[in-house]
């Protein structure tokens, strides 16, 4: 039987850290957007020519 342990770590940044991780976030948050809005532009491009 195999034991399977889990842990959980807390992290505490700095106010440096802190602004660098919210600007990760929001760069990762543009990017799929700007991903899923181009997707979903496309679908409907390839939909409307295949009419």
């Amino acid at each position: 039987m195999e034991l399977k342990r889990a842990y959980k770590f807390r992290i505490y940044p700095d106010a440096k850290h802190q602004s660098e991780i919210n600007l990760q976030l929001m760069l990762s948050k543009d990017f799929y957007n700007l991903l899923l809005e181009k997707s979903i532009s496309r679908i409907k491009t390839e939909t409307r020519s295949s009419l």
